[in-house]
């Protein structure tokens, strides 16, 4: 038997099963959050056993369930992450320098170790290299919040005297081979 669909185009009689808008092909099941009654295809029960109506119950159910808590969860490392920054930090929960999240920087656990004492909360670590996820003992430095400034300071200069000496080198026309042989 064929059909004419909306186009006017001739089908075959299985247009309804083949049709996403059709209600008769969607299965009934209900959020595991909030209880919602939601209408899913067939094809997508088959991916997980949780159904969610929207992003916010998802999040909601992953924060209660301690299925997916920190060891459990599938993108746990350990506790270890990089923040926008580029800090390494580790979590702590106790810690007398955790942040809001629970996470104290790598380096004032690495300064605390080398020092033998707790890193007061007006205290700056100061990376002497410069590179901030290089949390060696020997490249930490406590420092107060003048000092501070002042490291950073001179070394933002530094970096832009050798790039002002680089550009200077290139711009003369002095090649690399002459720069050695000097």
């Amino acid at each position: 038997m064929e059909i004419r669909n909306k186009k006017g185009q001739f089908t075959t009689g299985a247009i309804k099963e083949n049709n996403f808008n059709w209600r008769g092909g969607l299965i009934e099941v209900h959020c595991s959050f909030c209880d919602k009654l939601l209408f899913r295809h067939p094809h997508r029960l088959k991916r997980t056993k949780n159904h969610f109506c929207n992003t916010k119950c998802k999040g909601g159910w992953q924060s209660t369930n301690s299925e997916f808590k920190r060891e459990n969860h599938p993108r746990w490392n350990g506790g270890k992450i990089t923040d926008k920054s580029g800090y390494i930090q580790i979590y702590i929960p106790g810690h007398h320098r955790a942040k809001h999240n629970k996470y104290v920087c790598e380096h004032i656990l690495v300064a605390e170790k080398k020092y033998n004492r707790k890193i007061l909360v007006g205290e700056h670590i100061h990376h002497i290299n410069g590179i901030k996820n290089d949390n060696r003992p020997e490249n930490l430095v406590v420092t107060t919040n003048s000092e501070h400034d002042k490291f950073s300071y001179i070394h933002d200069l530094q970096k832009r005297i050798r790039e002002l000496e680089e550009s200077q080198k290139y711009s003369a026309g002095i090649t690399s081979n002459q720069l050695l042989n000097s």
